[in-house]
């Protein structure tokens, strides 16, 4: 299982695994979403520069979670897989681009960028 890395501004828009869409409720601190198509649902917390995010699958009975803390140009994530793996990395702004590397749930390390 491969991990998805979350930015905490993009927190609620892509921590949902599935082609769904998520319909959300909540403040900008606290957020409950639910994705029908999928069965996602998952809360979304944040403090400060720490986002947190804790999700079930209702179809699979499956659950996950992550959390992600940013100080200064960097992101540190750290999550546990729906299969009960461990994975963490960072992410890194630089310009334009944003820099990823770590280790997945299956124990892989990864890396690459995206463009923002």
């Amino acid at each position: 299982m491969r991990t998805f890395i979350v930015s905490i501004a993009a927190a609620t828009a892509l921590f949902v695994a599935g082609p769904g869409v998520a319909s959300c409720t909540g403040s900008g601190n606290f957020q409950t979403c639910y994705d029908a198509q999928s069965g996602n649902s998952y809360n979304v917390q944040r403090f400060g520069n720490t986002t947190s995010v804790q999700g079930y699958n209702s179809n699979t009975g499956s659950s996950w979670n992550q959390t992600s803390r940013q100080i200064g140009g960097t992101t540190f994530h750290n999550g546990m897989s729906s299969d009960g793996n461990s994975w963490s990395g960072t992410s890194r702004q630089i310009g334009n681009q944003t820099y990823h590397q770590g280790i997945d749930s299956s124990g892989e390390p990864y890396s690459g960028f995206s463009y923002d």
